[in-house]
């Protein structure tokens, strides 16, 4: 089996050996190469990255903005305060900032230093819409920037331990390079996917890869939300399910450990509990059932319930004994109640006369009318 051939390093000297890099820690030289900046530009951010749990991230450390001519490197973690010519250019509608999956880093850089950011392009978003062939799959799902630059460049961009660096200090010649790198691949990144653009038939809406960033919410130039989503995008068929990976010993180990501890376990409570709090799974089924058989015969149709089938009951399921009900039927003077007994009406409840009469068998005495009391 061949292996494939190994790709040539992105450099920004390379494709643009005319571009000047500038690394700035002054905020007047700031201003006076911004000056001269002209959109579209690579966009990027860098800060000190934190190596505890639970630790807040730190702020921008590092703003890196690219065209064919110019490369910035503005670490405003050495200023005293943020550029604002670097404001001024961020916030501007009419030059757009290029960056892969960029939203959190406009989002996290209003957060710190309170600036907004327009005309933002996502590249993986742009990448879609440009050649819906070629990427498929969720059209929100990032698509890396080193991926991107070997599909269209083919080139490689390689990550490695630099980018966990502190960018706070003072840039080293590596972190200089990579850095440089990063802002030109968007630039040349955006020019390549909008001339892709501008060929087809059916050009996408910018608003399906361009946002604001205005207070730290994205949004569309009207100042409406702006949603990530594109209806004419393919996204093909649906993955195929991952295989289950095979267990390793570990995996085989805790397994094996988890199935002995729930047996010992079960052995021990089988043996220490008593008996009455021991239930064989196979009365279950009939102890409920016998529950829902007391219920349906707990009453009968104007009476109450029936000794015989009580009987039936008992001798069916002696283990369980059937509830006796004292309280007597009702008794219900006149045809103008037209309850049966089967339940109980308000104001019907006997007196205490009529409650002995009822339980000797006797007629209940009947009341005096209205008319013989007066």
């Amino acid at each position: 089996m061949s292996t494939p051939p190994q790709l040539r390093p992105y450099s920004w000297r390379n494709i643009h050996p005319d571009a000047a890099l500038h690394y700035i820690r002054d905020a007047d030289k700031a201003t006076a190469h911004l000056a001269t900046l002209c959109g579209p530009v690579g966009f990027d951010l860098e800060w000190k990255p934190t190596f505890t749990k639970n630790t807040p991230e730190n702020p921008v450390a590092l703003v890196q903005l690219a065209n064919k001519d110019t490369i910035l490197l503005i670490q405003i973690s050495a200023m005293q305060e943020f550029p604002a010519k670097l404001k001024e250019f961020l916030e501007s509608p009419d030059h757009v900032k290029a960056g892969v999956s960029i939203q959190n880093d406009v989002i996290k850089l209003h957060r710190d230093c309170e600036v907004s950011t327009r005309n933002c392009v996502d590249l993986s978003l742009l990448a879609r819409c440009a050649d819906n062939a070629r990427w498929k799959g969720k059209y929100s799902s990032p698509l890396g920037l080193a991926r991107l630059i070997e599909a269209y460049e083919d080139l490689a961009l390689p990550k490695g331990k630099i980018v966990r660096s502190n960018w706070e200090a003072e840039l080293t010649s590596g972190m200089t390079e990579y850095a440089s790198n990063d802002a030109h691949a968007g630039f040349v990144l955006y020019s390549r996917l909008m001339s892709m653009v501008n060929a087809m038939e059916k050009a996408p809406k910018p608003v399906y890869y361009t946002f604001d960033a205005v207070r730290g919410r994205l949004c569309e130039p009207t100042g409406m939300h702006w949603n990530c989503y594109n209806p004419d995008y393919d996204p093909g068929p649906p993955p195929p399910p991952k295989t289950p990976k095979e267990p390793n010993a570990r995996a085989l180990r805790r397994a094996s450990a988890t199935r002995a501890f729930y047996t010992t376990t079960t052995q021990r409570a089988s043996v220490t509990a008593p008996n009455h709090l021991i239930v064989a799974p196979s009365t279950t089924h009939k102890r409920h059932s016998t529950h829902r058989h007391l219920a349906s015969q707990r009453y009968s149709a104007g009476n109450s319930r029936d000794a015989s089938s009580s009987s039936s009951i008992s001798q069916s399921h002696p283990q369980r004994q059937t509830r006796i009900h004292l309280f007597p039927p009702l008794i219900h003077r006149g045809p103008e109640r037209p309850n049966s007994g089967t339940q109980p009406a308000f104001g019907l409840l006997p007196s205490h006369p009529d409650l002995f009469s009822a339980e000797a068998g006797q007629a209940p005495s009947p009341r005096p009318d209205s008319a013989q009391i007066e």
